[in-house]
């Protein structure tokens, strides 16, 4: 009869498959200043299945009592504890990259109609347009921003010894990492867009929020810039590698941030604290922004100098 295991082995046990981990992950995400919890419940958009998310971390950068309204940041991580580093390849991201690259953000209002603007390719013709919250605030350039990264990932791989060699592939991938990230960001968004009120009624809330999709993985990472003139395999502390998921219920551009574990403590005080922080600061001078769809529903009070409304 096989003995049990000792204290020592149950502990190997735990960190090898990674449960360790997790409880690693919830500790720096509330030592950040975020609420944390492990296992959060979730209904899959295709299946209809329970699902859950290994850390979910909840963060308000920004309340407004008398308005209720409520601007956040959430952090949805999956955990890896692999025996080889992932390889994350891409490129310079191009200006269009960097647009996909909002797609974590969740506004009340998908933005303002600011009035006629010219044309950008017909001289003389004034169109009707809508600006993006995003735009109005200008978070593109707002430090820790995920529209900041001069580099996109476009493939992530794991790396795989076999004899002498190491081989590169992503057999688990998608379907364990790419789409439980995809479908927990969507489950969550629209806790946001199922939200329905009119400007400035006390009786409802604007809820507004960031979702950052992170995989933590105990390993190392390596990031290949295929644009740089040497092409080579540099590691690092973070990076990002954006995926598109076509499935029954949803289409979807995800950004996921790629975190080696030790390094989480600073890319959640380098980029989601520091980008959270700047957005409250830039909503604090006007919250009303959060709770109108159009200009007309502003006060006559509101400061709107640091909004972008001119012609981008």
């Amino acid at each position: 009869m096989a003995a049990d295991p000792s204290p020592d082995e149950v502990l190997s046990a735990l960190q090898v498959t990674g449960f360790l981990l997790e409880q690693e992950v919830r500790k720096i995400v509330e030592s950040a200043g975020f609420d944390a919890a492990i296992s959060r419940a979730y209904q899959d958009p295709d299946e209809g299945k329970s699902r859950e998310i290994d850390v979910l971390g909840w963060k308000p950068f920004f309340i407004h009592d008398r308005f209720d309204c409520v601007f956040g940041m959430r952090l949805i991580i999956e955990c890896k504890n692999p025996k080889s580093p992932y390889v994350v390849v891409g490129h310079a991201a191009s200006e269009y990259e960097k647009r996909q690259m909002r797609s974590g953000a969740s506004f009340w209002s998908s933005g303002f109609n600011v009035g006629k603007m010219p044309h950008p390719q017909i001289s003389g013709l004034e169109v009707e347009e809508h600006r993006p919250i995003w735009d109005l605030l200008g978070l593109s350039d707002a430090p820790g921003s995920p529209t900041s990264d001069s580099f996109v990932g476009n493939q992530l791989v794991s790396l795989e010894r076999k004899g002498s060699e190491w081989f590169a592939g992503n057999s688990h991938i998608f379907d364990g990492i790419v789409m439980p990230l995809t479908k927990a960001v969507n489950t969550f968004k629209r806790i946001n867009s199922n939200r329905a009120r009119e400007a400035f009624h006390d009786h409802e809330q604007s809820h507004n929020s960031v979702t950052l999709p992170i995989l933590v993985t105990s390993n190392k990472i390596f990031e290949v810039n295929t644009d740089a003139d040497d092409v080579a395999a540099a590691e690092v502390p973070w990076t990002n590698v954006m995926r598109q998921v076509h499935s029954k219920n949803m289409r979807a551009n995800i950004k996921i941030e790629v975190v080696q574990s030790k390094y989480l403590g600073a890319f959640l005080e380098q980029r989601a604290i520091a980008f959270g922080d700047e957005v409250a600061d830039r909503i604090r001078k006007c919250p009303e922004v959060l709770m109108a769809r159009q200009l007309t529903d502003l006060p006559q009070t509101a400061n709107l100098e640091h909004l972008n409304l001119g012609q981008c």
